[in-house]
């Protein structure tokens, strides 16, 4: 039995860095897309990405998330940094192995991926994969699992790969699809009446990993309490910025991700590359533009009027930027014809090319 699933990516407009620190923050997806084929056979697990690849046993991954959840149990950020360092495929075994006990299969499987979102750009890439994992092993046993379950279980996967903190921003947006607000409480929200927006992405090139980017807030914060207050700002952002997408005032939803933006910078989450592909968009007419993600490299937004998309995407481009036009608000996990699976290799191969 086979099962194919695909997730989308995501970019966040709102709340990066505060969202771990009991604030909101808002995520929405986009039309680039991780796909998962799992082949039910056997009684070993088989994963595959590209050139890498890992065979076990379901014991050996009972073993692995046992030892995550002691780690988990006594908050000890480290030790999951340093378990996980080197483990391409850490956060998908650990995911597996929950999706394992709640699907109550014992046989063995071989999951695939393809994908066309950049690692280590703050796409959301390890969501995406988690998330089309689940819904590809869901679909191959012939089940339903709720969006939100799915959202859940593809968060614990971030988890791993975000050092041992991460927001359900990331899974929220690529399982349940459009505008999400996620909060202290869940589940999160999708946000009602926001409509696709005029978003233009800029890619730095330059990969940064989560997981050290979160530990450099958490070292910023011992040596400088007083950032914290950052994060309470941002948080008042987004109880502004609700309410102007809902009511699909731009002009208001561009400022304040501006200003989302000057606050992660005094947090020191920007960088250089960053800056120039901000300022280039602001010039080029753009009603607001942050950096998305965790920071470090990556990605960054930008919110324009849809007669100066293009003139900020070339602005972008000249100032060393990669630019993506990317539709936004898009349709969450979903389950996929299998024949599909053949007809994705060239795409697949050429966005990896445009990665390196």
């Amino acid at each position: 039995m086979r099962g194919l699933a695909s997730a989308p990516g995501k970019i966040i407009l709102f709340g990066e860095h505060a969202i771990n620190r009991q604030q909101a923050g808002i995520s929405a997806a986009v039309d680039r897309r991780a796909y998962a084929l799992v082949t039910l056979a056997g009684s070993d697990v088989e994963l595959v990405f590209r050139a890498e690849g890992q065979r076990l046993t379901w014991e050996g991954l009972g073993e692995f998330r046992a030892r995550v959840d002691a780690l988990r149990t006594h908050h000890d950020l480290y030790g999951i940094r340093d378990l996980v360092r080197g483990d391409f495929f850490a956060p998908a075994k650990y995911v597996l192995s929950l999706l394992r006990d709640r699907l109550g299969y014992d046989g063995g499987c071989r999951v695939e991926w393809r994908s066309a979102l950049p690692m280590g750009s703050g796409m959301g890439s390890g969501a995406a994969a988690s998330a089309a994992m689940i819904g590809a092993f869901a679909t191959a046993l012939g089940r339903d699992l709720p969006p939100v379950e799915v959202a859940h279980l593809a968060w614990q996967g971030d988890i791993l790969a975000h050092g041992g903190v991460a927001s359900a921003l990331d899974s929220s947006a690529c399982t349940l699809g459009g505008c999400v607000l996620v909060s202290t409480s869940w589940p999160p929200r999708t946000l009602s009446g926001v409509l696709e927006l005029p978003i233009v992405v800029g890619d730095t090139g330059v990969r940064a990993s989560t997981g050290e980017v979160n530990t450099r807030v958490r070292e910023a914060l011992q040596s400088r309490p007083h950032l914290g207050m950052l994060f309470e700002e941002i948080g008042l952002l987004v109880e502004r910025a609700v309410p102007a997408l809902e009511r699909g005032d731009l002009q208001v939803v561009g400022r304040l991700m501006h200003m989302n933006h000057l606050l992660l910078r005094e947090l020191g989450v920007s960088c250089p590359e960053l800056e120039r592909l901000v300022e280039a968009a602001l010039s080029a007419g753009a009603w607001g533009a942050k950096l998305s993600g965790s920071g470090g490299g990556g990605i960054m937004v930008a919110l324009a009027p849809g007669d100066r998309v293009a003139e900020v995407a070339c602005a972008l481009e000249g100032a060393g930027g990669r630019p993506m036009a990317l539709r936004v608000g898009v349709e969450g996990v979903r389950s996929e014809p299998v024949e599909l699976w053949d007809k994705l290799g060239e795409e697949m191969l050429q966005h990896a090319d445009s990665e390196r």
